[in-house]
């Protein structure tokens, strides 16, 4: 299993568009990271080169028979061309050897036993106050009920669901929710606490945003 990382000359994870080189990690006993390709990544890029360069990414992790690719950020043109291409993608501020274990358990691992502890995991964000102030445990949900991704989570409760504030407790930003209440006129802001982001999105209008952390 290989994951590839966005990062600068110096190695430190970075977002798309000041990405210098791609670093690959694999486990053995850890994480390691096992070669790094660089790329072409300059400022003030025309539309046309910022869609070769996802492109190229695309191809360059392919060939490495791999689909994830780790950043801070990941958004507008790339993120569209690389999920058109079957890329995962997940945003994170750092990595360690934790942050890689919780990815992969998220994409990668089955869980034999659905049914644990699935009363303590609702599939779906439940309310938690009055007001329309809900709250969801995404990394709980996930290890309970890993048939279901995180848009058949989210985006049915969105676009149906009368609510205030949702509150998302996740290891990593789903690498698409950003664009998504971009493009549906919601506000999102997002903290990290203890390793793990306590995400808030809520509708343009509302000024007051509620929070629960369980």
């Amino acid at each position: 299993m290989r994951f590839f990382v966005l990062a600068d000359m110096e190695g430190n994870i970075t977002d798309f568009f000041h990405a210098q080189k791609l670093i690959i990690y694999e486990k053995t006993m850890q994480w390691v990271p096992v070669d790094e390709v660089k790329i072409v990544n300059t400022q003030n890029m025309t539309r046309s080169e910022i869609e070769n360069l996802s492109q190229n990414i695309c191809t360059i992790i392919k060939e490495q028979d791999s689909e994830m690719l780790i950043g801070t950020e990941i958004v507008g043109i790339p993120y569209q061309i690389l999920n058109k291409n079957g890329i995962i993608m997940c945003e994170t501020d750092g990595i360690s050897q934790n942050i890689f274990d919780e990815i992969y358990d998220d994409f990668y691992n089955t869980f034999e036993d659905e049914e644990v502890q699935v009363e303590d995991a609702p599939p779906y964000p439940v309310c938690v106050a009055e007001d329309g102030f809900y709250y969801f445990d995404f990394d709980k949900a996930m290890k309970v009920h890993p048939t279901l991704s995180s848009k058949k989570r989210l985006i049915p409760f969105l676009e149906q669901e009368l609510y205030t504030c949702l509150t998302i407790r996740c290891s990593h930003i789903m690498p698409w929710l950003e664009y998504y209440t971009e493009q549906h006129g919601l506000s999102m802001d997002y903290k990290r606490e203890d390793g793990v982001y306590i995400v808030n999105i809520m509708h343009g209008l509302c000024e007051r945003v509620g929070e629960y952390n369980g």
